[in-house]
């Protein structure tokens, strides 16, 4: 996938963090990038940006990610049912965290 921008303004009220393109497939892909865990509202979310491409782009091949540190339990089987039907993808991100003594250093 190719970078097409970081931070593109779609309207006064919507920047979604990435969008990408797929030289592959010619698909448009928006990427909404959240620091924590994912709830219903990152759905709507990035439902709103990928039809705003659609409009900006004059197309139809646009999909979304999105990627957080994890699923809230209570969303777990919404976000299941968009992944299943090919609505979305999701990555999880997680942080490696190691303690070292400082005069060992």
């Amino acid at each position: 996938m190719k970078l097409i921008n970081r931070q593109l303004v779609l309207d006064p009220e919507n920047r979604l963090d990435l969008l990408l393109k797929n030289d592959a497939t010619n698909e448009l892909v928006v990427v909404e990038i959240k620091k924590g865990s994912l709830g219903k509202e990152v759905y709507k979310q990035i439902t709103k940006y990928i039809n705003l491409v659609k409009k900006k782009f004059n197309t139809d091949e646009v999909r979304g990610i999105i990627v957080g540190s994890d699923v809230l339990p209570a969303y777990e089987e919404f976000y299941n049912d968009k992944v299943q039907s090919g609505k979305i993808q999701i990555f999880l991100y997680a942080w490696k965290f190691s303690l070292r003594n400082f005069i060992d250093y």
